[in-house]
């Protein structure tokens, strides 16, 4: 880093032990956003530079991205980041530490990106991000996302590992009389407490990018994410 001011300059690097330093020494990405904020994107993730303490802080996003090599950030009118990576662009909402990933299913050219291969038109708001299949270009503010919740179907159940269809017999008993869909309660025993419900999200744009979220009232205390696996149990 130059300083302007005093002409000297300060070099900084990756110190595996230190966890305010660089993420790595392959530093790919540096971008201003409109808050004054510096970010730093690297062959490892993202960070942000603290001028106050002279120190680099990770990025929370780097949890949420599908690869952690930065390739380029833009930022939109909404103060969103646009983080272009090897698999995938990312859309990044500072304020809500939220990510959503685009890929080739939503129509990019490619997952892959080169780096510093981006800019973005300050008239238009228009991005650009080139990638070795091409470019994408783009209005961010013209991008909605599905705002509709799809519904849930239950798709299956287990106890103690084996699979119960309508009319089965779980020791002598029948479990399901009706489609699990269909009923409006599942009484189980004491003993059947070791038990799998499996579910899906009805819609087939991408279904494996649907996230799931469950919780079993009066044992669990919040929300348990389980990405795709489809499962509670």
């Amino acid at each position: 880093m130059f300083n302007r001011t005093n002409g000297k300059c300060k070099i900084y690097s990756h110190q595996p032990r230190e966890n305010n330093s660089l993420p790595s020494n392959d530093i790919r990405a540096i971008f201003q956003d409109s808050k004054g904020e510096l970010w730093i994107g690297t062959a490892n993730g993202l960070a942000t530079y603290n001028a106050e303490k002279d120190m680099f802080i990770t990025s929370g996003v780097n949890a949420l991205l599908p690869n952690k090599v930065i390739n380029g950030i833009l930022e939109d009118s909404g103060q969103n980041l646009w983080i272009s990576t090897n698999k995938g662009l990312v859309k990044y909402n500072v304020k809500t530490a939220k990510a959503r990933i685009y890929d080739i299913s939503d129509g990019l050219q490619g997952n892959d990106f080169n780096y510093t291969s981006q800019i973005k038109s300050p008239s238009t708001g228009q991005m650009i991000f080139g990638g070795p299949n091409g470019m994408i270009l783009f209005h961010p503010e013209k991008i909605d996302d599905n705002p509709v919740t799809p519904p849930i179907a239950l798709t299956g159940l287990k106890i103690a590992g084996k699979e119960i269809s309508i009319g089965d017999t779980f020791k002598n008993r029948v479990i399901l009389k009706n489609d699990l869909n269909e009923i409006e309660e599942l009484k189980l025993l004491n003993r059947e407490n070791n038990f799998e419900i499996e579910f899906a999200a009805l819609n087939f744009i991408s279904p494996f990018k649907n996230q799931y979220k469950y919780m079993l009232e009066g044992s669990d205390k919040d929300w348990i994410e389980v990405s795709s696996q489809k499962k509670s149990r």
